[in-house]
């Protein structure tokens, strides 16, 4: 491999971390929202117990759906791609292990 092939592959691994760390703080965030809703959830379960009122019943209905979308965002994989281990694998000689 010559020197230009090398600073290529080394600039798609600069880009593959900076995809890997913006996604990692997209889903650091989304776990602290989904725990908020959850909280929020309960809450309302709680209020509805005693005073089962239409504007609480949508506002539960409303963060239901938003936990759903959030368990969908959080299912995606945190290494979207086998581009993990096809970047440092491949120069850390690590390119038989699984991330």
């Amino acid at each position: 491999m010559d020197y230009s092939e090398f600073e290529q592959s080394l600039t798609e691994v600069e880009r593959s971390l900076v995809a890997l760390k913006e996604r990692y703080t997209q889903v650091r965030t989304d776990q602290h929202r989904q725990r908020e809703l959850e909280e929020q959830r309960r809450q309302l379960e709680s209020q509805i117990r005693r005073n089962p009122t239409k504007p609480l019943k949508t506002e539960l209905a409303q963060i239901k759906t938003q936990l759903e979308e959030l368990e969908i965002a959080l299912e995606s994989h945190l290494f979207p791609s086998r581009g993990c281990e096809t970047y440092f694998g491949k120069w850390c000689g690590l390119g038989d292990w699984e991330f």
